[in-house]
């Protein structure tokens, strides 16, 4: 466990606070973990909260000029296994070492950022996204970017930050979120994951495909197995106005429900936006 930083820990809250508005940003959290008598504080805990539940990011806040190293990375990630937090923060006024940045890119078992305090004050985790029925901001969880280029029926691409670019595209580091328009026989949410379950077992009849999460009326989201394979695919759907909504992202199975949180919440936060012309954030 480092020793608080008051001061430093303020200024990052001041940061996250300003891009996650609606979070809730605990300072100098104790959270207790899986082993005997074990109990990990952290500069800050910030909980973001979805339809699927809550998403917990701890946030260490080095000492300042201190350059995160490889090893404050790995105490880091046994700190966050053991709480169960989903995700990690680690910011460094004195910088990051390449062996930092890699072991953090390269942890499987959960998402890890290391910033400096710059990257983190410049840190873009919304868009503003022009389409056909108006402008959408979009927010994506923590640690992860929005990106906004055009492309035909694509809202956005999100992906992990401090991934690679070679990286980006791999099965659990991209989510893409794209509209559909309502047309017979497709036009409830229901009816697009039906479509979507029958082009995936067209493409591979051995898929199995189940609703995994729904709401009584609005959203759901489909799991699809492949039994030669780890990973699992989730698609969200959600009904709007004029449009129907889709989130899909391909994961490793052991952390599926972090993930069905994370699609869930960017599900939330696009039909909050509802795609009614939101105005465009300066």
């Amino acid at each position: 466990m480092s020793r608080p930083h008051p001061k430093r820990a303020r200024d990052v809250r001041s940061i996250l606070h300003a891009r996650f508005p609606l979070a809730v940003i605990d300072a100098f959290a104790s959270v207790r973990g899986t082993l005997p008598a074990a109990t990990h504080r952290f500069d800050l805990v910030v909980t973001e909260t979805g339809a699927a539940g809550p998403i917990r990011t701890a946030v260490e806040v080095l000492p300042a000029n201190r350059r995160a190293s490889s090893r404050d990375v790995e105490r880091f990630i046994g700190r966050l296994r053991d709480a169960r937090i989903d995700r990690g923060l680690i910011v460094a006024a004195g910088g990051v070492s390449p062996a930092a940045a890699a072991r953090a890119c390269t942890e499987a078992a959960a998402d890890i950022d290391v910033l400096t305090h710059a990257d983190l004050a410049a840190w873009s985790v919304t868009a503003s996204i022009p389409h056909a029925a108006g402008d959408v901001i979009l927010n994506a969880p923590i640690g992860w970017a929005v990106d906004a280029t055009p492309s035909p029926g694509l809202i956005a691409r999100l992906h992990r930050r401090g991934l690679p670019c070679r990286e980006r595209a791999s099965s659990d580091g991209r989510a893409d979120v794209t509209v559909w328009p309502r047309r017979p026989p497709v036009v409830t949410a229901a009816a697009l994951l039906d479509e979507r379950a029958r082009q995936l077992r067209a493409d591979d009849a051995s898929v199995e495909t189940a609703v995994a999460w729904r709401t009584p009326t609005t959203s759901a989201v489909q799991r699809a197995r492949w039994p030669d394979r780890p990973s699992v695919q989730l698609v969200g759907v959600a009904t709007l106005p004029r449009l129907l909504l889709t989130c899909a992202m391909v994961c490793d199975g052991r952390d599926e429900p972090a993930h069905l949180r994370r699609l869930l919440y960017v599900i939330d936060t696009a039909r909050a936006a509802g795609l009614r012309g939101t105005r465009r954030r300066s």
